[in-house]
């Protein structure tokens, strides 16, 4: 169903018509900026760039020649490249078996998704799906079909970022969702021949960066960023599986749930309103019912509520700054701990001074001849106070406290401990527990 013939449908009668999906996307927005700073630091803190982001500097080339007081101790890569060592195998194997629900060779279905799936590209897709929903809230695939590839190259899937995920994540069990969809920046020019627009109509824009623009609007970026033919190349676009209201074709056919496509960027705020398509869903179970070709992936949330994702790296931040504020500290003593002297006025002339500053082996300065005191009062070294021993004690225990937070084992890790066998075991059974249960979410 096109542009031209949703303008005579009538929403009234459904459950979530189109001035309900606004709500619940300016809702998205909202709850996605709050989350921005948070994300933001933790990816700052994956890439060794706290300092920098905290900073507002991430782009700056000079930053490490200007700060070299500012020290990172980087614990957030290792976690998570060590827990993703162990929760993706060398090789992943789907196991199908026949359905009383449909027909076919389950045999030959599982040797096709197998092979699939360990593509290295869509090994490298499911790595970064992984990564991305360890380290922030969660992150979502796309599948899609496109009949006009060969082979397996058919069927595509796509990685996207938590925050491109629009959720129902009020409910309290997933399948009682109404909705799933994905917001992103596609080519203006693409979506104007896909769904048949009038390109006046269309306001384009430059793509944002939500982890790098924090303290910026989700729907849009100021052009200056971006390259000049960028500027309003792109348009945001809502596709948004509606699970709860049907579908009907202009043939009579009735299909359970259907596909909405919002353009974000037509100039008459009516029309904003209004999907420029709908159709049927693009996937159906075996049994029949609607399934969405988008799907988030969560490792951990909130106890009551499914879809609101809890980030593993997120346990593991306060310690990461607290690590980074107390090694920087002990930097900058370090370097205030340098030789200083107290002399007697008149002791030295101006070349015995040059003498001791230059510090060389085996150098003898003569004093002055009237002098009549103790030669060790000439020259007096100032002594430093070490390094309080707390600021050692605290970054002991922030490490400490960070061991504790990561999930693997010290077995996993490599770490040879002195624990008996037993405990060692019952390490060990925890460990395969918690990978079990991501991976099953994977």
């Amino acid at each position: 169903m096109n542009q031209e013939q949703l303008k005579n449908y009538n929403f009234e009668e459904d459950q979530l018509p189109p001035q309900f999906i606004m709500e619940h996307l300016k809702s998205h927005d909202a709850r996605m900026s709050q989350l921005q700073p948070e994300m933001g630091l933790v990816k700052a803190a994956y890439l060794t760039k706290f300092w920098r982001h905290i900073e507002g500097q991430e782009r700056t080339g000079s930053y490490h020649v200007s700060r070299l007081d500012q020290i990172e101790v980087n614990r957030i890569k290792p976690a998570i490249s060590g827990y993703l060592s162990a929760l993706y195998p060398r090789k992943i194997d789907v196991i199908m078996a026949p359905s009383p629900y449909t027909t076919g060779d389950h045999k030959s279905a599982e040797m096709v998704v197998n092979d699939w799936l360990n593509t290295p590209k869509m090994r490298d897709r499911v790595l970064s799906a992984s990564r991305q929903a360890l380290l922030y809230k969660g992150s979502g695939v796309k599948i899609g079909y496109d009949p006009a590839g060969e082979g397996l190259d058919r069927v595509w899937m796509r990685v996207m970022p938590f925050w491109e995920l629009v959720l129902d994540s009020d409910v309290h069990d997933i399948d009682d969702a109404r909705f799933v969809g994905h917001v992103s920046y596609r080519p203006k020019h693409d979506v104007i021949e896909e769904y048949g627009l009038d390109e006046d109509d269309i306001k384009g824009q430059s793509r944002s960066d939500y982890l790098e623009d924090k303290y910026e609007d989700l729907r849009g970026r100021s052009k200056d960023k971006t390259a000049t033919s960028d500027n309003d190349a792109f348009v945001r676009v809502l596709e948004l599986c509606n699970m709860v209201d049907d579908f009907v074709d202009s043939d009579g056919t009735h299909y359970k749930g259907r596909l909405e496509i919002y353009v974000l960027g037509v100039d008459d705020e009516a029309d904003a309103a209004t999907p420029v398509y709908m159709g049927a869903l693009p996937l159906v179970d075996p049994k029949g019912n609607p399934m969405a070709h988008i799907c988030p992936l969560i490792f951990e949330h909130e106890p009551e509520f499914p879809l609101r994702g809890l980030a593993y790296a997120d346990q593991l931040m306060p310690q990461q700054q607290e690590l980074n504020a107390l090694r920087s500290f002990t930097s900058i003593a370090a370097r205030r701990d340098a030789r200083i002297y107290l002399a007697r006025k008149g002791a030295l002339d101006a070349d015995a001074f040059s003498d001791l500053r230059s510090g060389e082996d085996g150098l003898i300065i003569e004093v002055d001849e009237q002098f009549a005191g103790n030669l060790r009062d000439v020259v007096i070294p100032l002594q430093h106070g070490p390094i309080s021993s707390n600021i050692l004690n605290a970054m002991q225990m922030a490490e400490g406290d960070l061991e504790k937070q990561v999930t693997l084992s010290p077995a996993a890790l490599g770490m040879v401990t002195k624990a008996t066998a037993e405990e060692v075991r019952a390490v060990e059974r925890h460990t395969e527990s918690e990978f079990g249960r991501h991976a099953e979410q994977r």
